[in-house]
């Protein structure tokens, strides 16, 4: 009897050092003061090395990526306030004048296209329609406020150039963002298993009936293990990785190395698990001009840990 016990114990403790992020687990996390009214809360992710789905081409097989790097993401979607408080002005109005930008859907037998108050405004809901130059700002002058230094210049061709020395704000990398939603080592379709659950997700593609879009309160669905919120559904996310069809050149015996992209950020991803029913692995990955910003496009922002 004392065997098997000693067995069993054996077997518990190799399967816990072995499956490090199997349980819900408390992370460190910081609170990024904006002002009297407004902080971030961000989570401190761990380094790791974990099978990402997400391949450009969708056809192939899960590849091994590995993030050498402990870093924050944002618990949740930057909202309208935070946005606010830092830009100071967010002409939506203006941004959703043209319909190409705008969502639309049927009403009465015409296309319509929403306004603004009908896709969700509000201090505590996402900001959206942003363009990537003006996040790159943002995530600068929280940078600046916080003593901390930029990570974004622009070149002399007008593109967002990555300091990745600087310790400032800045956007999570498609990797990154897969990473954090799976807790790391997620092997179910979505992160709470394999079957819809839409107390953690929200989607206005799958709404039923499908009449206006809209997106909610941040912190509505249940967070993730790691304590994430909205990893599945409310707005599109900017991330960076520039657009080429390739994670980057970064590879090491079969493992992509904390993978980027390449140089050119004319185009950038964004993330989003938006058409639900693909799961977190094959949920949207996108890519968008900079100088263009849909309706659904907003972000949450990352720090690396030097």
């Amino acid at each position: 009897m004392k065997n098997n016990s000693m067995k069993w114990l054996m077997f518990f403790c190799f399967w816990i050092t072995m499956c490090p992020f199997c349980f819900s687990k408390e992370l460190e996390r910081e609170y990024i003061s904006i002002d009297e009214r407004y902080a971030i809360e961000m989570v401190r992710i761990p380094a790791g090395t974990f099978e990402s789905s997400v391949s450009f081409l969708r056809k192939l097989p899960p590849e091994e990526v590995r993030l050498t790097k402990d870093f924050y993401i944002g618990a949740y979607e930057i909202t309208q306030g935070q946005w606010l408080a830092i830009m100071k002005e967010w002409p939506i109005d203006e941004y959703l004048s043209d319909d190409f930008r705008a969502p639309q859907y049927e009403l009465d037998g015409e296309l319509y296209a929403a306004p603004a108050t009908e896709i969700g405004i509000g201090d505590d809901y996402p900001v959206f329609s942003v363009l990537f130059d003006d996040v790159a700002t943002f995530c600068n002058l929280l940078s600046v406020r916080n003593g901390l230094k930029p990570c974004y210049s622009w070149d002399e061709n007008g593109y967002v150039v990555w300091d990745e020395t600087a310790d400032g704000f800045r956007l999570p990398t498609c990797a990154e963002w897969e990473y954090a939603a799976g807790c790391g080592t997620c092997k179910t379709r979505y992160y709470w298993g394999d079957e819809m659950d839409l107390r953690y997700a929200h989607s206005y593609m799958d709404i039923e009936p499908r009449t206006s879009p809209h997106l909610i309160r941040v912190g509505q669905k249940l967070p993730n293990n790691w304590g994430l919120y909205d990893m599945a559904g409310n707005v599109c996310e900017w991330c960076w990785d520039p657009n080429s069809g390739k994670r980057g050149d970064v590879l090491r015996d079969g493992v992509y190395i904390d993978p980027k992209g390449d140089k050119n950020t004319a185009d950038m991803k964004f993330r989003a698990l938006m058409d639900l029913y693909g799961g977190i692995h094959r949920g949207r990955v996108g890519w968008n001009r900079v100088d263009i910003n849909f309706w659904e496009q907003g972000f949450r922002i990352a720090r690396t840990v030097h």
